[in-house]
């Protein structure tokens, strides 16, 4: 029995050369996998006498793009993935925890330039 290759009907643009996704050998599987699955009593494979070359029957390509964008999608927010998150430039002089009452007193002082050091000599 002659085997004949299957046409492909597809309107758009189709390559015949490399991995590409539009490559027809491409179109042809996409082909044979809907025919192979309406066939629920039969198993496919690409060796007569080992039953380990099974045909597949899903797109591993696209499979692999799914899985790609779920993984993608759990690390993305709304806004995109930015880390660290941008900031408002009114917040960068604002502190990140608040500051207590003591603390507010201490700064309200007027600053004296050496008073820690009032008596010593610092020079050698």
């Amino acid at each position: 029995r002659k085997h004949t290759r299957p046409s492909v009907d597809y309107d758009g643009e189709i390559f015949i050369y490399a991995g590409q996704r539009l490559q027809f050998s491409e179109m042809q599987r996409d082909q044979m996998r809907k025919k192979i699955a309406a066939d629920t009593k039969g198993h496919y494979t690409y060796s007569k006498d080992m039953i380990s070359g099974a045909f597949v029957l899903v797109n591993e390509y696209d499979v692999a793009k799914e899985e790609l964008l779920e993984h993608t999608q759990k690390m993305m927010t709304t806004k995109g993935f930015k880390w660290p998150a941008p900031r408002d430039p009114g917040t960068f002089t604002k502190p990140d925890k608040p500051m207590s009452q003591s603390r507010v007193d201490e700064l309200s002082e007027p600053w004296e330039e050496g008073v820690l050091f009032r008596g010593l000599d610092t020079r050698s």
